[in-house]
């Protein structure tokens, strides 16, 4: 609570688990009186946990990463570090039990090819948007450090989750062609993903 608190009055949010629906979200704010975090979700929506329910909600995890200082770094040492840990993730080693890295990439075309459903549509719309974020953050961290292509190579990324997540929105998935459609939006980020990764590793 301390730490959570520290981060929150130094303007920076915790980051805690299972806020925002069996996701991700931000601690903004804090009233021990009340004893409830404000809290801002993934749909950019607000809400409220009482301090009681942290950790103990749909999925109980206990998870909050919070923000209390900073080490001064040199900017070749940040890029030489993140590439390592986006390296490491494309090659899917992480603790997650589900397809990590690039190996996501096949779990979810097999689904859009051969378990796609009016009634399973929502959970693609999920991905195509959580994942299309991400690499847009990928994009503008390469680009911010002069690292051109990178960052030229996760515009592409983005640029393909980005179209894949706008035909799920305004098109019929129970047509073949929409389908095939996504599925190269998804091929073209993965190629472009493989390249990263050769130039990182």
């Amino acid at each position: 609570m301390e730490q959570i608190r520290a981060s929150i009055d130094s303007g920076c949010g915790a980051v805690a688990w299972d806020i925002s629906g069996c996701e991700w979200g931000i601690l903004t704010g804090y009233d021990d009186e009340a004893a409830c975090f404000d809290t801002l979700k993934i749909d950019g929506s607000r809400s409220q946990v009482p301090y009681e329910k942290l950790g103990k909600l749909e999925l109980p995890i206990l998870s909050v990463l919070t923000i209390l200082g900073k080490q001064e770094k040199a900017a070749a040492d940040i890029v030489a570090e993140t590439k390592r840990t986006a390296a490491s993730h494309l090659k899917g080693e992480e603790w997650c039990e589900n397809a990590a890295g690039l190996a996501a990439y096949e779990a979810l075309i097999s689904f859009v090819r051969d378990k796609l459903t009016a009634d399973t549509a929502w959970n693609l719309e999920y991905y195509l948007g959580t994942y299309g974020a991400l690499k847009w953050y990928a994009w503008k961290f390469f680009e911010r450090y002069g690292e051109t292509e990178l960052a030229g190579l996760y515009r592409t990324v983005y640029e393909a989750w980005k179209k894949a997540f706008d035909i799920k929105q305004s098109q019929d998935l129970t047509r073949e062609d929409v389908r095939a459609e996504i599925l190269q939006c998804l091929r073209t980020a993965e190629q472009a993903e493989q390249e990263a990764l050769r130039q990182m590793a």
